[in-house]
């Protein structure tokens, strides 16, 4: 048998895994944004619609969402601009999901061409390295990350995270190979892969996993354990200090139940087994598995579940011990793994655990493990055919299989079907399915997946406030306020729902109530601009009107190219007797929007400066939309006769 050049081989490896890839999340591209926050991310971001660097500053100055990861905006912000390159002027801003979506497959395949490379760093050979990059690419716990288009933070994470550590283990891998190493090199490579891990951190925090998964990988190559310490010193630092960030941003307080200590060890013996298991057989994955910590106690396999990891780490142990070949890469594969995920294991408590302690994402780095294992074996017969035949057909396997779970993504009824398919009792799936039924106006239906969705998880603070909304929506004010209310109180960093607050108390005529909920809405998002504009009006409401003026002002500087704001602004102005700066937020406004009523007012305003040409002008526009207009028809005639008829059309 022929052997090809090693730099043949490479090549074809990596076109082999392009091709994959792409043949298997390819069509994902043309999927919609998903309500799953895909929306709250990025089409109702106001730091992102429109895009502009005023909000890519404030993304990188503050949390969004509870989260601080300004890199991963920054790449939202890119795309969002890219996307708006076709939006003809003076249209609203609208992101292409085309754009987003097409951004996570590349970065998928970036990652899983990343995980080749650092496969081959410690193999030295590409087609066991290829088969190794194809299981981490094609293995169907993968489509999660690559379909949420919110999970593209991840993504992105685990990009420069893998940067990180191939450029550290090909800089070790030099060291070992040359005799005197290139000192300037070394360290310009390692400042480099120290560099990707801070974009790493900045992209999402449990990239602090990074150092001991660098760690391990180090050892595996044949780095002395205290040279690897070394150099991962600086690197826990980083992760250390990211970490200390993430809780403090996430603390403790958002999670609904906080499992005790003695038994957060079996919720992450549980999870490590759910992993397991759905790694060996990778069926009914959906979005939502249910496995909270109060779900996960009340059964008593909790009690045993731990001891399939165990029995895994113990024979992966024995194996490193006491054979040679690719058992010896058992212990450190199973070690990088957990390392991983350890994180999000529910030994310290996260905000996803008030729906499930275990998803598909959080597994994505993990996988790297298994791809070691199997790249080890695939290096080891001597014979290529002896594992290659039942290899190709494992992957041919797993890519179908993938393939098949990519479709699941394609809208949120598509996926929330899915997740309450799997798991008839998901709270998310529920929550979701009753927020799609309310924009479909099947208030019915919302209503009955949103009771569903609280019987499910009745601590869950978003429920109540989407069922507020639909009682909101069936005049039902008072009890959707009550709903408004039970929601802060369980949830009281939920912004839109102070916005629902504002709102419904306006309606029901607490002007002084909604003047509070927008306020407290606007602390935790400074940037929206509907919010600002209701709180101008509810401001107006109660008589203050000196505090309205600047809140109008603020929803312009933050949309200029938004009509409301002006509307109400110039109103208000006209109403207290401004009237040069009234009528020039008219005439701003009706640039922007037809608006026949405020033709009508700066037509009487220019009678005001007797101004009659303007203002026979300013009707004959309000005519012009409105060709019966009475009021206008009226008026003009009234200027025509007092002007004998000779009006000229003066703007």
């Amino acid at each position: 048998m022929l052997t090809m050049p090693r730099t043949r081989d490479t090549a074809i490896s990596l076109i082999l895994i392009a091709a994959a890839v792409l043949l298997v999340f390819g069509r994902s591209i043309g999927y919609e944004l998903l309500n799953w926050d895909d929306h709250m991310n990025i089409s109702l971001n106001p730091m992102l619609n429109p895009p502009s660097w005023e909000g890519l500053a404030v993304l990188w100055k503050q949390p969004y969402l509870k989260l601080y990861a300004p890199m991963a905006y920054t790449a939202f912000a890119f795309e969002a601009w890219l996307s708006g390159l076709n939006i003809p002027p003076g249209q609203d801003f609208i992101p292409d999901p085309r754009v987003f979506r097409a951004a996570n497959v590349l970065l998928h395949l970036v990652n899983s061409l990343l995980v080749f490379g650092i496969l081959r760093t410690l193999i030295r050979s590409s087609w066991p390295a290829c088969l190794g990059a194809l299981l981490f690419a094609l293995h169907p716990l993968q489509v999660e990350s690559v379909g949420w288009v919110t999970e593209q933070r991840g993504l992105l994470s685990h990009a420069f995270g893998l940067g990180a550590a191939l450029l550290v283990l090909m800089k070790e891998q030099d060291r070992r190979t040359t005799a005197t190493g290139p000192v300037i090199a070394a360290a310009i490579r390692y400042a480099v892969a120290t560099l990707l891990l801070v974009l790493s951190l900045l992209s999402k925090p449990s990239a602090a996993v990074v150092p001991l998964m660098t760690f391990v990988l180090l050892v595996t190559a044949g780095t002395d354990w205290k040279r690897a310490t070394a150099l991962m010193l600086p690197w826990l630092a980083l992760a250390f200090v990211c970490i200390a960030m993430a809780k403090r941003i996430q603390p403790d307080t958002l999670n609904l139940y906080l499992p005790p200590l003695w038994q957060r060890p079996f919720i992450a013996g549980d999870a490590l087994a759910f992993y397991m298991f759905k790694g060996l057989w990778p069926a009914g994955l959906c979005a939502d598995y249910g496995r909270t910590p109060k779900i996960v106690m009340q059964h008593g396999s909790a009690y045993a579940n731990w001891l399939l990891p165990g029995v895994l780490l113990l024979g992966a142990w024995f194996a490193g011990r006491k054979m040679s070949g690719p058992a010896k890469l058992l212990l450190p594969a199973t070690i990088l793994s957990i390392a991983a995920v350890s994180p999000l294991l529910g030994l310290v408590p996260f905000g996803f655990q008030n729906w499930s302690t275990v998803a598909d994402r959080y597994v994505y780095l993990a996988m790297l493990g298994p791809a070691i294992v199997l790249t080890g074996a695939s290096a080891t017969f001597a014979s290529r055919r002896v594992i290659v035949i039942p290899v190709v057909i494992l992957l041919t396997g797993l890519g179908m299989l993938s393939f098949r779970q990519v479709g699941f993504w394609r809208n949120d009824e598509t996926l929330f079907i899915r997740a309450l398919t799997i798991n008839p009792d998901s709270g998310l799936g529920h929550n979701h399915m009753g927020t799609l039924a309310t924009r479909n106006r099947d208030f019915v239906g919302a209503m009955y997946h949103l009771k569903k969705a609280i019987a499910a998880n009745p601590a869950a603070g978003q429920p109540w406030n989407n069922l507020g909304m639909v009682l909101a929506n069936e005049e039902r004010y008072a009890e959707a306020r009550d709903h408004f209310v039970k929601s802060v109180s369980l949830d009281p960093l939920l912004p839109s729902v102070y916005n629902n607050l504002g709102a419904i108390s306006q309606k029901l005529g607490d002007f002084e109530s909604a003047v509070t909920a927008y306020r407290r809405a606007l602390r935790f998002n400074p940037r929206l601009t509907q919010t600002w504009v209701n709180l101008g009006l509810a401001l107006v409401h109660t008589g203050r009107h000196a505090e309205s003026i600047p809140c109008f002002e603020r929803a312009i500087a933050i949309q200029p190219d938004m009509f409301m704001p002006h509307r109400e602004l110039g109103v208000l102005l006209d109403r207290i007797g401004h009237t040069n700066e009234a009528i020039a937020v008219y005439l701003r406004a009706v640039e922007l929007g037809p608006a026949p009523d405020l033709h009508r007012r700066l037509a009487t305003l220019y009678i005001g400066l007797n101004d009659p040409q303007r203002a026979a002008h300013q009707f004959r526009e309000t005519l012009r939309l409105i060709p019966g207009d009475p009021e206008a028809r009226k008026g003009l005639t009234r200027l025509e006769k007092m002007l004998a008829g000779d009006v000229s059309d003066i703007p």
